[in-house]
């Protein structure tokens, strides 16, 4: 006589099911983190584009104002509201600004991005170098870089500026 032991087919069921649940939630969980890397993804790249304009404004400022100090220092305080910060014989040096996560000018308090705009004005080839950072917890330093932008102006001498570094008249 022979023995048989019979299974039930419930529980192969079971077991499929199971296999089948677990099949499922792998596959979740994988897509879900595509999906916050997507939007991480999206974040950077958007803070980029910001940061692009910002750059790309402060360069024309620049050029505008073709590489003066003073004038940009003008024409910041009256377009962004930011006070004045080069003095008229001021050649080099740099001006840093914060903004929130909206991109508008805020205090430090509330700062997302910090902004600087380098100027040396101290040969006749003006240099100006736009760099936005992100304050937010990025993982490496480099990271925090978002855009640098640098920008060059001749300014040829005057025949009056060269009269002026050589004493007067000759």
């Amino acid at each position: 006589m022979k023995y048989r032991i019979h299974q039930s087919k419930s529980s192969i069921f079971l077991m499929e099911l199971i296999i089948v649940i677990l099949f499922f939630a792998l596959t979740g969980a994988v897509c879900l983190q595509i999906f916050v890397k997507a939007r991480s993804i999206s974040e950077r790249s958007k803070a980029q584009t910001h940061a692009v304009m910002w750059a790309e404004n402060l360069a024309e400022v620049f050029l505008g104002c073709e590489g003066d100090a003073g004038n940009i220092g003008a024409v910041l305080a009256r377009e962004y509201g930011l006070s004045t910060p080069f003095k008229p014989d001021f050649v080099t040096g740099s001006y840093d600004f914060t903004l929130d996560e909206n991109w508008t000018i805020c205090d430090a308090s509330a700062a997302v991005f910090q902004v600087t705009l380098y100027l040396d004005c101290s040969s006749p080839m003006h240099v100006g170098e736009a760099t936005i950072y992100d304050l937010r917890d990025v993982a490496p330093e480099s990271d925090k870089l978002l855009y640098a932008l640098s920008v060059q102006k001749y300014i040829p001498r005057t025949y009056e500026a060269l009269q002026d570094e050589e004493g007067g008249d000759n």
